[in-house]
């Protein structure tokens, strides 16, 4: 390891100016993840420490993105294909939020297991897509990353789904979690 000889007082300033500019960085050049077959980033691997949700988390009003914004966006890109719009569900937006404030607290991105459990009764379950971004990700930006990976565009593009609950939440860490659970 590279040590300058500045002296103590000198290392005092240095190295928390050298430490926020990594920390900010990585930030910066993280790459926004959702979860599929191959894995995902994993910060921690790089060198690179997340803080632990330090409280409750609540919904995201503070991004860029908005629920009633990624409902537009994903009917816009069902009806460019094709396909009847979907109209929300309050319980499965209760369902989706619930689960992004889950993962944006425990910082670990996933499917819920056994999602189709939890759906309300009489509704028949669709599909789930989850994604992590970051807070200044845009609505259109959200809903493209999930048309572009095959499985989610699957459930977004499904025929049978009639209806969609969404829910968005912020890690401390800045991290977005984006959820949408599908009615058929």
């Amino acid at each position: 390891m590279f040590r300058l000889q500045f002296g103590h007082t000198a290392t005092k300033i240095i190295a928390p100016v050298a430490a926020a500019a990594a920390l900010f960085a990585g930030s910066v050049n993280a790459p926004a993840q959702a979860v599929s077959s191959f894995g995902t980033f994993d910060p921690a691997a790089f060198g690179f420490t997340v803080p632990a949700a330090a409280g409750p988390v609540t919904p995201a009003p503070q991004t860029s993105a908005s629920v009633q914004g990624i409902i537009n966006q994903t009917n816009a890109q069902r009806v460019a294909n094709g396909l009847a719009p979907l109209r929300v569900d309050p319980n499965l937006t209760n369902l989706a939020q619930d689960w992004a404030n889950t993962l944006s607290r425990d910082g670990n991105t996933r499917h819920r297991p056994n999602y189709w459990t939890h759906y309300p009764a009489g509704l028949p379950a669709g599909g789930e897509n989850v994604l992590q971004a970051w807070s200044d990700y845009s609505d259109a930006r959200i809903v493209q990353l999930w048309m572009d990976s095959p499985g989610h565009r699957k459930n977004l593009l499904d025929p049978r789904a009639k209806s969609v609950g969404i829910g968005m939440a912020i890690g401390a860490d800045g991290k977005l979690y984006a959820v949408q659970n599908f009615g058929r």
